[in-house]
């Protein structure tokens, strides 16, 4: 039954994300999180594996819309988003070794309501896209 109720949140997230033109993994996780069925660690994998099945889907997607790709730029943000999850989830791995769980839990579903705020206050206000062209601040970034 778990298993429906998970098939469709990210049915339900995948499918308000791209109407908003935002990853589903921001939906996915909180709604897993409030169910409290599975461990963070788990869930965390079901709302990686979700978002990493989208963004397959949107590549394909544009590829066989013969899209062009900037492949400089794409290959700089793949590289640096593993670099980058991998610190993520060494910093995740730490804080659950420090703090209980249902703490990790209530500070990562605050962070991730304040990015769904800023995202819609972003879409709400039209405020200005910037358009970044230097490559290390977008790895930085």
């Amino acid at each position: 039954m778990i298993t429906i109720i998970y098939c469709f949140i990210v049915l339900l997230a995948t499918t308000l994300g791209a109407c908003a033109g935002i990853g589903g993994g921001i939906i996915i996780k909180p709604f897993m999180d409030f169910l409290n069925y599975d461990n963070v660690a788990t869930i965390s994998f079901y709302s990686a594996n979700a978002v990493f099945a989208m963004a397959c889907f949107s590549s394909i997607k544009r590829l066989c819309k013969n899209h062009d790709f900037n492949l400089k730029l794409i290959l700089i943000i793949a590289i640096t988003s593993i670099i980058g999850g991998l610190i993520g989830n060494l910093t995740f791995n730490y804080c659950l070794k420090i703090f209980s769980t249902q703490s990790v839990k209530a500070v990562q579903s605050f962070s991730l309501c304040l990015l769904m705020l800023f995202i819609l206050s972003f879409y709400i206000f039209k405020f200005k896209s910037l358009h970044i062209k230097n490559f290390a601040l977008i790895s930085l970034i």
